[in-house]
């Protein structure tokens, strides 16, 4: 759609299609709506290739590629680098200058950088992961490293115009460390629409009365890996297949596992339209990473209309939109009595309750992404 009155918007995240991951479809799916609105809308984005995602996308809106510095796994020179990608991509944000600026976090310091080179700009924080507080949970720094109080004191002296968080645990967990009042809305990430599931069934389900458990993505440092492996150690071969795409950081133990467990079916991807065809997503969130991330693979299954396993604590955003979807197992209980207990009283008939509560959740989450779309672009209309 034209642009007559020369309204413009940019999105800053290192990863964009047509490579795979789900914080660039997130933000290539709010660029086609801007899009269609009649906003110009310019995507600055580096080269990389992001080692999830499954979804081979057309980029929408006009693209500024930098080259990424570092694709390797060393933690000490991902983070230098991802500190200097960072500056590197909202410098090009600004010299481009295309109206407000949505910064998302994908390199971890973007926020920073915003806060530092954006100050006479109209920016808005798109908060997919939080740092700097992901580094505290991750166990890189403490509080009191004065690294950590530099970046937090400087993105709350130089606040962010606008907030879209992936939910109101995050939003009010923001505005507590902004200390101010700063417009906002919500958008979970993994929302979808139900009418791209496939009608044909994959090769992995077959016709039988066993109920199918699912651990279809990444296994990083805010998820459990205990979880998981309990899961797998209390399936019943006659009464429960998982199938199992995995990868990240602690996936290597849970493949090595899967290899002797004869009701695990392992896949190299389950595609978005196939999630559906299992019963019950496994999703896990620790307790400490409670806000600071929120698992995009418990609402892409809800909108497929599956139910969610769900380990971790009741204060967080997954909870607090899809309990009704959910059973539930809490951290701080004795984690195999639990999966025990709830595997061995769990039948199908629980399961087809579980989802048609996803389908009723299914809808309010797409009322609840248009809302939140038709918002922003009223915000970015007036900022231009």
């Amino acid at each position: 759609m034209e642009n007559p009155d020369n309204r413009f918007v940019t999105i800053v995240n290192s990863n964009y299609p047509p490579g795979p991951g789900v914080t660039g479809e997130s933000a290539n799916d709010l660029a086609y709506f801007l899009g269609q609105q009649g906003l110009d809308v310019h995507i600055v984005h580096t080269d990389a290739r992001y080692a999830g995602g499954n979804r081979v996308v057309t980029p929408n809106g006009t693209v500024h590629k930098v080259k990424a510095l570092y694709s390797g796994k060393w933690k000490a020179l991902r983070l230098l680098t991802s500190f200097v990608e960072s500056f590197i991509l909202i410098r090009k944000a600004r010299s481009i200058d295309k109206g407000p600026v949505v910064v998302m976090t994908d390199p971890p310091f973007l926020v920073l950088w915003a806060s530092l080179l954006l100050r006479n700009r109209k920016w808005a924080y798109w908060s997919m992961d939080l740092y700097p507080y992901a580094f505290v949970a991750a166990g890189l720094v403490s509080h009191r490293n004065i690294f950590y109080r530099y970046f937090e004191r400087a993105i709350r002296n130089s606040p962010p115009g606008f907030l879209i968080s992936l939910g109101i645990k995050q939003r009010d967990f923001l505005l507590h460390h902004f200390q101010r009042i700063i417009p906002a809305v919500e958008l979970p990430c993994g929302i979808w629409k139900k009418n791209q599931v496939s009608l044909s069934q994959p090769e992995w389900r077959s016709n039988d009365d066993k109920i199918y458990f699912g651990y279809c993505g990444n296994l990083g440092e805010a998820h459990s890996l205990e979880f998981l492996l309990s899961v797998m150690d209390h399936l019943d071969p006659t009464r429960h297949v998982m199938i199992l795409s995995v990868y990240g950081v602690k996936a290597a133990k849970v493949r090595e596992k899967a290899l002797l467990n004869s009701a695990v079916r392992v896949v190299p991807n389950v595609p978005r339209e196939y999630l559906g065809f299992i019963d019950l997503h496994l999703v896990s969130l620790l307790g400490e990473w409670n806000h600071i991330c929120s698992p995009s693979k418990a609402f892409s299954a809800i909108c497929a209309g599956s139910g969610i396993f769900y380990f971790g604590t009741l204060e967080n955003d997954v909870q607090h939109y899809l309990k009704s979807a959910t059973i539930f197992i809490d951290e701080s209980i004795d984690l195999n009595a639990q999966v025990a207990e709830k595997m061995k009283t769990l039948d199908l008939k629980k399961c087809l309750e579980l989802k048609k509560n996803a389908d009723q959740l299914a809808t309010q989450l797409n009322t609840m992404q248009a809302s939140a779309y038709l918002n922003l672009e009223t915000q970015f209309k007036r900022w231009n």
